[in-house]
């Protein structure tokens, strides 16, 4: 989780507004998206024939995997029949509480802010094809690019069943070794070549774990995100606990609140 430390007043009414009139971007910004984040075919064929020959060979393809988690969370007719989902999480980083509210709406919405002790810091609104960043008292617009990606990806609530219409590749890659259990290890490869490792257990089939190489200031790091302590809401589990680990630090995000197909006032944000 990327977060910017400078205090911004950052107004919801406003970025709803934004988003409303960016609703009239002609259908082709939405077509380039894919265009101006793919990568050259070579990359992707390279990371998709990565091998793990340490790893115990899977007797599941990656697609039987993810069937699997949805049944465990609840099965897919739940899962699909999430329309809305907002969660709300606290973070302590160096003696500040951080707060950061997602709100998600199908079939491309996604409202996403930041508080630092309190304080608005950071407002981003996406709507499928534009995203409206509010940081340091500015606002910025983009267009393209992987930020685009990301934020399409992060957007989609039932993406496990829409991994072709993102261009996702996925592969299989055995049965890992974590610290007390087993995993099934999944890579994922987007089309801009961005690849993250996601394990789920080999016996609850829940997902427990991302790793993924992020760059930080011009260093890039190895991330290991950890999902724990899963709840039930509306049918559907989602973990209460996740904690993010990068160069020998370590940060827990405790999910507060998990609100489903609910009406979000502005207040939460």
């Amino acid at each position: 989780m990327r977060i910017a430390l400078s205090a911004a007043v950052v107004s919801f009414s406003l970025a709803v507004a934004a988003c409303g009139q960016i609703e009239d971007e002609p259908q082709e910004a939405q077509d380039s998206i894919r265009a101006a984040v793919e990568a050259p075919r070579e990359v992707i064929d390279s990371l998709l024939e990565e091998s793990a020959p340490s790893l115990q060979s899977a007797e599941l393809s990656a697609e039987d995997v993810l069937d699997k988690h949805l049944e465990a969370i609840g099965g897919k007719e739940a899962y699909l029949a999430v329309e809305k989902l907002a969660t709300k999480n606290t973070t302590r980083n160096r003696g500040a509480v951080i707060e950061a509210v997602y709100y998600r709406k199908p079939p491309d919405l996604l409202v996403h802010s930041f508080k630092i002790d309190g304080v608005p810091n950071t407002f981003n609104t996406f709507n499928g094809k534009v995203l409206i960043q509010e940081r340091d008292r500015a606002v910025d617009t983009v267009r393209d690019g992987k930020i685009i990606e990301q934020f399409a990806v992060a957007a989609d609530i039932h993406l496990y069943t829409r991994l072709d219409e993102h261009g996702i590749k996925v592969k299989n890659m055995g049965v890992a070794e974590l610290e007390s259990f087993e995993a099934y290890k999944l890579h994922f490869v987007y089309p801009s070549g961005f690849h993250k490792y996601s394990y789920f257990d080999v016996e609850t089939f829940l997902h427990v774990r991302d790793e993924f190489d992020k760059e930080l200031q011009g260093d890039v790091y190895r991330h290991v995100v950890d999902f724990a302590d899963f709840e039930e809401k509306n049918g559907v589990l989602y973990p209460r606990r996740i904690t993010t680990r990068f160069a020998g630090r370590e940060s827990v995000a405790v999910v507060t609140d998990v609100l489903v197909n609910d009406e979000v006032s502005e207040s939460i944000f």
